[in-house]
């Protein structure tokens, strides 16, 4: 099969965004438990928040471009991998700029119980393996292509 550099850049594109969500399931399995389990939780729950932030905007940005060169250079059978990534742009923005926020205020505010934070961040966690769900998916489909 012959390559053309739309095909290129879709699946450059597509592997940058993949290697991203693998940082995202290392950072959820392998750092946060290691660095709760080590360090005070204040200090912990900061580094991981800045951890994640950083990491919302890289699946942001990756998929962003992932959507763009799907749409644009992606046959027909193959647009369920641009909705995986539209579905992880859009629940890292609820991340990013809803729950998040949500979550800091929360964190500044002295009267806040830990029952109440704790809800909040299970919803994180919740959209959160949307996220990486999603990326799954992106996985499974992926396909080697000669060139």
């Amino acid at each position: 099969m012959v390559c053309r550099k739309s095909s290129l850049a879709t699946r450059s594109s597509a592997s940058a965004c993949l290697n991203s969500a693998s940082t995202r399931w290392a950072s959820a399995l392998l750092v946060a438990p290691t660095l709760f389990a080590h360090a005070d939780m204040a200090v912990a729950g900061g580094l991981m928040a800045h951890l994640f932030e950083r990491l919302t905007w890289l699946t942001m940005v990756l998929g962003s471009a992932l959507v763009v060169l799907g749409l644009v250079f992606t046959p027909v059978w193959r647009r369920r991998a641009v909705i995986a990534a539209v579905l992880m742009v859009l629940l890292s923005m609820l991340i990013e700029f809803a729950i998040g926020p949500w979550m800091s205020s929360l964190r500044a505010n002295p009267d806040t119980t830990r029952e109440t934070f704790m809800q909040i961040h299970l919803l994180a966690v919740i959209v959160y393996a949307g996220v990486m769900l999603a990326s799954l998916f992106l996985l499974s489909g992926r396909r080697t292509h000669s060139m």
